[in-house]
């Protein structure tokens, strides 16, 4: 690849997740030279952003970490607001693409559903989903069995409240928005071990007609939920579609 990241990557980890959770898939895009550096955003209990690294821009990898890393996905969601506020009018952030796993993806949909238009915040053109729990009554803590979502043509034939509270908000989700959603399958088409496919599969009903949308299926046990953030075939597939 000769290509490099045109503008700035954020990384958004899932419940409970910390520094290593992206420590690979960073690593593998600087020596693929796809990015240039590595910046840390820490973010506190009280929302309060700080910086540690290199200036955010162009190719820089920022790799965003709650330090409340078991909150809801509403407060991760008011928390990133505030992130990209700032990213914006103190660091004129334009835009940028998210690559999220798990909890953090939903985060990330919850946030575009309910101000992704807002002109204060930078316009978000691609986003990468990896393992997301759209429909789960629990969609951070681990349950002693995957929750199992029937879903119909339609969508989910139980909506939970956010999944639904979602998509009345997804009108408000840019149609120049592009998505890859990354699935992981280790026991014949049920889950990654954690995340039903069929709920990761909902974001597909969380959209409208014009929303570019891809869906990817990664078998095998590379595609367990806490391996498919370092499943080398996965790097390249967002890189892919990252240099689109």
């Amino acid at each position: 690849m000769n290509k490099k990241f045109d503008e700035p990557l954020l990384f958004i980890h899932g419940y409970a997740g910390n520094f290593f959770s992206f420590d690979r898939m960073i690593r593998f895009f600087k020596q693929k030279q796809l990015c240039s550096k590595r910046t840390l955003v820490f973010i506190n209990s009280r929302g309060k952003s700080w910086i540690w690294g290199k200036k955010i821009r162009t190719g820089v990898a920022v790799q965003v970490i709650f330090l409340r890393n078991h909150a809801s996905v509403t407060q991760q969601s008011a928390w990133l607001k505030e992130l990209l506020f700032k990213l914006k009018n103190e660091d004129n952030i334009q835009h940028l693409s998210i690559v999220a796993h798990s909890m953090g993806a939903v985060s990330v949909l919850h946030l575009l559903t309910t101000c992704a238009q807002d002109p204060c915040l930078p316009q978000v053109r691609k986003i990468v989903c990896l393992g997301a729990p759209f429909n789960d009554l629990e969609p951070g803590r681990d349950t002693k069995e995957v929750e199992r979502i029937p879903v119909s043509h339609l969508g989910p034939l139980y909506p939970t409240n956010l999944f639904a509270q979602m998509r009345r908000g997804a009108v408000n989700i840019s149609r120049t928005t592009q998505f890859l959603n990354i699935i992981g399958d280790i026991d014949d088409g049920f889950s990654d071990g954690k995340v039903a496919v069929s709920s990761a599969r909902m974001l597909r009903f969380l959209l409208k007609k014009g929303n570019f949308y891809r869906e990817l299926v990664f078998e095998g046990k590379m595609a367990a939920h806490q391996r498919l953030h370092r499943n080398n075939a996965v790097f390249a597939a967002i890189a892919a579609f990252l240099l689109k």
